[in-house]
């Protein structure tokens, strides 16, 4: 089996992970990567059609040192996954982006309740940070979509049985008991007893939460209610890519957050070069991990070649600040 040795590893509570972990958007297909998205999205549709697609780039990171994945309950990818573990050691990070929620007994479309996030959005959709999004179209099927009213919000309930059978996909070996998924929704529409269940049914099941959010104003919500996570996860990144309401607001709420912060969008949407993107993360969090989308072999080879330089020279210069 092949061995991955070389990215450096961080405590999140009791588990042990590595502090550069794969995402698993390029693989299906989606992106937001500077400056052609729509280009790059039908290269990567036609690129990981073939299960063989996504093994080549995962084994090509984990010859560099990645031992680590961010993967969603997708059938397609999880073979894939199970063919890579053959061949090498892989940890599971579970990822469920959105909670299954229920109203007055029928699912609610994931569209919904990300339009209700939108609307607590309004105010900063001209802002510079926000430009590119709104012209996609999955902005446009999120923008038109309807919002939940407030009787509405007051009538949701976690949809339990789905949710459990979504985290029972990732109960078998090698998945890590943890799982990252984005509670702004909770935190923006202030429905924290929704929230209390979420955690509690991950706790049932032996799961951590690891709470995700891409506004300041979600982590300010949670902080006001002394809602508290082993780990989150965050935009951050040098040029200020996605980091709402702008790149100070989120990084000042960032920087408050002593556990350890899952890192996305850390290349900026590929704005910025691997080595300055992490030079600029690992500085200012020594217990960041970062989730990097990687597309192709070669992409995999320079990008966890970087974080390995990176993270030799920033542990050299935390070693030298405090001797």
């Amino acid at each position: 089996m092949l061995e991955s040795n070389k990215v450096s590893r961080v405590e999140v509570g009791s588990i042990d992970l590595p502090k550069i972990i794969l995402g698993w958007d390029p693989f299906q297909s989606i992106t937001m990567v500077y400056p052609q998205p729509q280009e790059k999205k039908k290269v990567y549709s036609k690129r990981f059609a073939d299960e063989n697609g996504i093994v080549d780039v995962v084994l090509a990171a984990i010859e560099r040192g990645a031992s680590a994945m961010n993967l969603g309950p997708n059938q397609a990818i999880m073979r894939a996954v199970a063919k890579i573990r053959k061949r090498a050691d892989l940890t599971i990070i579970p990822a469920i982006y959105q909670v299954p929620l229920q109203l007055t007994g029928k699912s609610v479309p994931l569209v919904r309740i990300d339009s209700t996030i939108q609307k607590y959005r309004e105010y900063i959709k001209k802002e510079s940070a926000y430009a590119e999004y709104v012209s996609t179209q999955e902005f446009r099927s999120v923008d038109t979509a309807k919002p939940l009213k407030n009787d509405e919000l007051k009538r949701l309930k976690v949809n339990k049985e789905k949710f459990k059978s979504l985290l029972r996909l990732f109960e078998n070996k090698g998945c890590a008991k943890i799982v990252t998924t984005c509670i702004e929704f909770y935190a923006l529409a202030d429905q924290f007893s929704l929230l209390d269940d979420v955690v509690k049914t991950c706790t049932d099941l032996g799961f951590a939460v690891c709470a995700g959010f891409h506004m300041s104003n979600a982590f300010d919500a949670l902080e006001r209610e002394n809602f508290h996570f082993p780990a989150y996860f965050a935009p951050l990144n040098k040029v200020g890519y996605f980091m709402l309401p702008s790149q100070q607001h989120l990084l000042d709420a960032l920087l408050k957050i002593k556990v350890p912060l899952f890192v996305i969008k850390p290349l900026g949407g590929g704005r910025i070069m691997p080595k300055e993107a992490f030079d600029y993360i690992f500085g200012l969090k020594k217990n960041a991990i970062c989730i990097v989308g990687l597309s192709s072999a070669q992409e995999a080879h320079e990008t966890i070649s970087a974080a390995n330089e990176s993270l030799a020279h920033t542990t050299t210069i935390q070693s030298d600040q405090h001797s």
